[in-house]
């Protein structure tokens, strides 16, 4: 009986025990079972007095529209670190969100890191001490450093310094957005780069040692530590002295295939307008259904054609009404091919015209293109004498939403002001995007058109 007794005890305390009681990790019902989402945002340098990482009640943020895209199961946990254009200051916030990954997702989540500017380096370098899977890492306007080397082989390497091999492996997929206007990444990061060349070796030796037999680029020489000693860095970091070849930077991470330099409207600045863009409102909703989706190719190609108005904000809060209200005004112009942008133009003017008309021995033709109201909404340069004039027009602004569009070839030597020879009507676009072909009176024309949205 005695024994029975015992028996019974046993069993009644391992059927308790192996079952987690309500408020344990993983328990409390089915929801609390099933992964989330986990999303770390880490701003950039001198970046972190802002609030567009954080998702506040009744207002809208990069942080809060990101979170809505995402779904229902996302959690956003902004990080701060106390920035400077330090690599130690870099390295020591590495190890901080390292540290908070741990503390704040369990086992089953799917973890996601997003930074701008130099935010997106230190989290891939937190990847790297991560004992965590990163699902995805979201580079937005970064300035990627590179520590060029040369091999055995004679070919050069560009080896990343702020993503160690250990980090490389350690993530699923890395994406970088950029904005086309914004040089911050690629030229104003060069006056302060924030990191010495053996910092940079010590950073990259884990990619060293797996390709093996490289040598640094350039060495230096006696002229080049003549100028380092003689002139202060304040003012070398200013001016365009001779420097070593080691160093670069990029928007790219040279790593991955996902870089997207999005077109953006918005105009460069002394401010950096454009680099604070980069986590606009707008943006924060795109980045939130690329972790919805994952980086399909469907997504992939949707980033591919975003555009940004020159209107787009900073990603600071405003009431959650006022964005509703964007979103419902621009609900047409989010969707795939909700505008188009014209990228060339290839003229041919015809025989008909005399050349009697013509002050010059070839007509010196252009285009506009006019809205339904006649408003001109562009106009490109004048081509000399040629009946066969060819436009490019990669950075031009000009977006056509839907509207009516009236395109017309002139001529500036015709006597008197300059008026249209010929004149077309178009439509506003149907299923296939505006005309990729124009037939005038005495023209023809041939457009190549890309798909937009916001």
């Amino acid at each position: 009986m005695k024994r029975l007794f015992v028996l019974a005890l046993i069993v009644l305390t391992l059927g308790c025990g192996g079952k987690k009681q309500a408020g344990e990790s993983g328990a409390g019902g089915d929801q609390e079972t099933k992964s989330n989402t986990v999303v770390f945002i880490v701003p950039g340098t001198y970046g972190n007095t802002g609030l567009w990482p954080q998702v506040i009640p009744g207002k809208a943020t990069f942080g809060s529209e990101l979170k809505r895209a995402a779904g229902p199961k996302t959690k956003v946990i902004p990080f701060l670190w106390r920035s400077s254009v330090h690599h130690t200051i870099r390295t020591e916030a590495a190890t901080n969100l390292a540290r908070q990954i741990k503390e704040k997702t369990r086992p089953t989540d799917r973890i996601v890191l997003v930074g701008h500017s130099h935010g997106g380096n230190v989290a891939l370098l937190a990847a790297g001490q991560c004992s965590r899977k990163i699902d995805m890492v979201v580079c937005l306007s970064t300035p990627h450093i590179y520590q060029n080397f040369v091999g055995a082989d004679k070919k050069r390497y560009a080896l990343p310094v702020y993503c160690p091999l250990e980090s490389y492996e350690n993530i699923q997929t890395v994406l970088t957005l950029t904005p086309s206007s914004d040089n911050v990444p690629a030229r104003y990061a060069q006056l302060r780069v924030g990191v010495t060349e053996n910092e940079a070796l010590h950073a990259t030796r884990s990619w060293r040692e797996k390709i093996g037999n490289l040598t640094l680029a350039d060495d230096g020489g006696v002229v080049q530590e003549l100028i380092e000693d003689l002139v202060p860095s304040s003012v070398g970091d200013l001016l365009p002295l001779p420097s070593l070849d080691n160093l670069a930077l990029s928007a790219e991470f040279k790593k991955t295939k996902h870089n997207f330099r999005f077109y953006s409207m918005v105009k460069s600045s002394l401010d950096q307008r454009p680099h604070h863009t980069a986590h606009s409102r707008r943006l924060g909703a795109v980045v939130g259904e690329l972790i919805r989706s994952g980086a399909t190719p469907e997504q992939l190609g949707y980033l591919r054609s975003l555009t940004q108005r020159k209107d787009a904000d900073n990603g600071e809060p405003v009431a959650e009404a006022v964005q509703r209200r964007w979103r419902s005004k621009n609900a047409a112009h989010v969707k795939p091919a909700g505008g188009w942008r014209l990228q060339s133009v290839e003229m041919e003017v015809t025989h008909t015209l005399d050349k009697n008309i013509f002050r010059g021995s070839e007509p010196d033709p252009y285009f506009q293109i006019l809205s339904a109201d006649g408003k001109i909404l562009h106009e490109s340069p004048v081509k000399k004498n040629t009946r066969h004039p060819k436009w490019n027009l990669e950075n031009s602004p000009l977006i056509l939403w839907g509207e009516q569009a009236a395109f017309a070839l002139c001529e500036s030597h015709l006597t008197g002001n300059v008026v249209p020879v010929g004149i077309l009507q178009a439509v506003s676009k149907g299923p296939n995007g505006y005309p990729k072909s124009l037939q005038g009176k005495d023209w023809s024309a041939k457009l190549r058109w890309v798909p937009v949205h916001l």
